[in-house]
């Protein structure tokens, strides 16, 4: 089947499902539960007429991820919607670690562009332009490689949410003080279409713990519960955000080039 005219960083659903490794009923099961990616346009029309941007693909890609890992579809998917709403409303997407590859030791001349300069002008901003200058136009990118710095997630006995830097030893600035070995952020909380997302600072009266010593308690009892079953988990699921992402973005690439 050819691609509708779509603009080049705009995405089917089947190119979507693609690249996060999932099937078109999975993909029909996530838009029928209201779990799928938001649609930049035709979010009434069937599944075929919808596109989805760079964000709605970073956001499958970690749903394909946490359901090849071991986790349940629909558990996966509002796991990934959450953690999809918080970054993007802080970062505007998941974290791709994409930029990294501007920067030393993978970028010779840090500062400068590793690909031709005159290639039109993109949104570098976006992760599929920057993936596509840098896997299609430049000598560095490597496909499949974890880089220092991508974020990771681990699950601890399908219950407790973390997430830390890979190849970072470094400890994680925690709110109320410290440091810890990785963040802790949500909880999972019943199974199927009836489990629940539910954030660390959910419930607490303040988020300024420094004025606010009820919250600050309450926080670090909670970060404590979070850290003791990781220290004494029994099963860790985890995965790699930032190259669940990238792989994503190589398969959909691959894929295209295959069909020109």
């Amino acid at each position: 089947m050819s691609r509708p005219l779509l603009a080049e960083d705009r995405f089917t659903s089947r190119e979507l499902a693609l690249a996060a490794e999932l099937t078109p009923r999975n993909m029909a099961l996530l838009v029928e539960q209201g779990l799928a990616p938001d649609a930049v346009e035709g979010r009434g029309g069937r599944g075929g007429h919808r596109s989805y941007d760079s964000v709605g693909l970073g956001a499958l890609t970690l749903v394909g991820a946490l359901h090849r890992a071991g986790m349940e579809l629909l558990v996966a998917a509002r796991l990934a919607g959450a953690m999809t709403e918080e970054y993007t409303a802080i970062y505007g997407r998941l974290p791709s670690n994409l930029a990294a590859y501007l920067q030393a030791p993978h970028n010779p001349k840090p500062g400068y562009r590793p690909w031709d300069q005159s290639l039109p002008m993109v949104d570098l901003e976006d992760d599929y332009w920057l993936h596509n200058r840098l896997r299609c136009h430049s000598e560095i990118y490597q496909q499949g490689v974890a880089l220092r710095g991508d974020m990771v997630v681990e699950i601890v006995d399908q219950t407790y949410v973390l997430t830390k830097s890979h190849d970072f030893e470094v400890g994680i600035l925690s709110p109320i003080g410290g440091s810890v070995p990785a963040n802790p952020e949500y909880r999972i909380v019943g199974k199927g279409s009836t489990a629940r997302i539910v954030g660390i600072h959910e419930g607490l009266g303040s988020f300024d713990f420094s004025t606010d010593r009820e919250s600050a308690e309450a926080y670090r009892s909670e970060q404590n519960r979070y850290l003791r079953a990781r220290e004494n988990a029994v099963t860790c699921l985890r995965v790699n955000v930032a190259l669940a992402v990238r792989n994503g973005l190589d398969r959909m690439t691959k894929a295209r080039t295959a069909d020109a």
